[in-house]
């Protein structure tokens, strides 16, 4: 296999746009090996904190599953609980206060399905990393709390369902179906067969 050489950096990342509900987007200079030298364009996201994403299942073999609306897809996808840490939270405990704050549940066991931070989005065009994790055991203990921004509802979907889901193109969120997939060794299903 081939060694891939690295450009240098020039000089520090630069804002090139107002931040706007944390989003900036930002320019970094390069250098590669030739001397030539090229800008590069990358979203920023809360400063490239690491947003905590969970798959919450059941004692029933269901997955906690919401439904929102995304704003950049223009539609209602089906997803599953996650969200960025406040002040010194660590990756766990903000994957917990989404399962509470997103969906009412709390779960019995948590399992964190990488030992790195993944990438899920672009790594072409953006610096957010996540931590998945299963949370299994799960239970509802109270209402959901939203953000006034999300528009979500719930929905248990038993685990054979929830994959035969993302087979069938009715689940289509990257992030959702990467950490399914993570988790694939810890539940109890069957891929479908073509």
């Amino acid at each position: 296999m081939k060694n891939v050489l690295m450009p240098q950096k020039i000089g520090n990342l630069e804002p090139v746009s107002k931040t706007h509900w944390g989003k900036t987007l930002l320019r970094q200079w390069y250098r590669k090996h030739d001397g030539e030298e090229y800008d590069f364009y990358m979203l920023d996201y809360k400063g490239g904190t690491i947003v905590s994403l969970v798959l919450p299942i059941t004692l029933e073999n269901d997955i906690v599953g919401i439904r929102q609306f995304r704003e950049g897809a223009d539609e209602v996808i089906i997803e599953i609980p996650g969200g960025n840490p406040h002040g010194d939270q660590l990756p766990l405990q903000v994957a917990q206060k989404e399962l509470l704050e997103e969906c009412g549940f709390e779960a019995e066991y948590w399992i964190q399905l990488s030992p790195v931070q993944t990438w899920f989005e672009p790594a072409t065009y953006r610096n957010q990393r996540y931590f998945a994790y299963l949370a299994t055991g799960c239970k509802k203990v109270s209402e959901p709390t939203p953000d006034r921004t999300e528009n979500i509802s719930l929905d248990l979907i038993p685990a054979q369902k929830w994959v035969n889901m993302i087979f069938s193109g009715e689940i289509h969120d990257a992030k959702t179906i990467a950490v399914t997939f993570m988790a694939l060794p810890y539940l109890d299903i069957t891929l479908p067969r073509k």
